[in-house]
């Protein structure tokens, strides 16, 4: 289990927060900037050399989503309404893209699901989920200036929530928040957290056929 780390300054007023809901924020924007910015100049995701390969990244993304929405929808039973994982799955998102880019029977292989169990953790989990999604625009300006996908045409899991990316950030939070009220249950959202980014990062560098003919 993680240690909790001190608490550092938020940078935009540089005084600690107040509240331990903002606390735990604070905490996991600290702890998740490094992966965002890692993920985010993974050799998949920095740039998209052609449509194919560009398909396969979302082979990939499916395949490790939708194992994970089904442990996150047990895991988070008790807080499926308040958080709305409905709205929130990528899956259809991501099956709409695949058809959108012409494949309607992909080859996947899946992720495997968490052995750890703890609505915290599985909150960490979702909080890396939500964090990549609210950033998601950057990637889906990369698709379309390097090979022209939109949202409507094979960019809608980048898209995200589109306009609505601020409400659907902050009533995750706000659950979020209410949710995790103990020591015990900060260090496992940061946890959570930490090892979501951990999955995807190696699952996105796994060798596909695609990577391979470009190695």
């Amino acid at each position: 289990m993680t240690a909790l780390p001190v608490l550092r300054p938020r940078a935009d007023t540089g005084v600690q927060a107040d509240t331990q809901g903002e606390r735990i924020l604070d905490l996991l924007r600290y702890e998740a900037r490094p992966h965002t910015i890692r993920l985010h100049r993974h050799e998949r995701l920095a740039r998209f050399v052609s449509r194919a390969d560009y398909a396969e990244t979302i082979k990939l993304l499916l395949g490790f989503h939708r194992p994970i929405e089904r442990w996150l929808s047990n895991a988070l039973a008790a807080h499926s309404f308040e958080l709305d994982l409905v709205r929130r799955a990528k899956v259809p998102l991501l099956m709409h893209d695949l058809t959108a880019l012409g494949i309607r029977s992909p080859a996947l292989r899946y992720h495997p699901a968490p052995l750890r169990t703890g609505a915290p953790y599985a909150m960490g989990w979702l909080y890396g989920i939500e964090t990549i999604s609210l950033g998601g625009i950057v990637m889906a300006r990369r698709a379309f200036d390097m090979l022209g996908i939109g949202p409507n045409d094979g960019g809608a899991f980048f898209y995200g929530y589109g306009g609505a990316a601020p409400e659907a950030w902050r009533t995750f939070t706000a659950v979020l928040v209410h949710t995790v009220a103990t020591d015990a249950d900060r260090a496992a959202v940061l946890d959570g957290t930490a090892d979501m980014f951990e999955a995807l990062y190696d699952w996105l560098s796994l060798e596909t056929p695609m990577l391979r003919a470009a190695s």
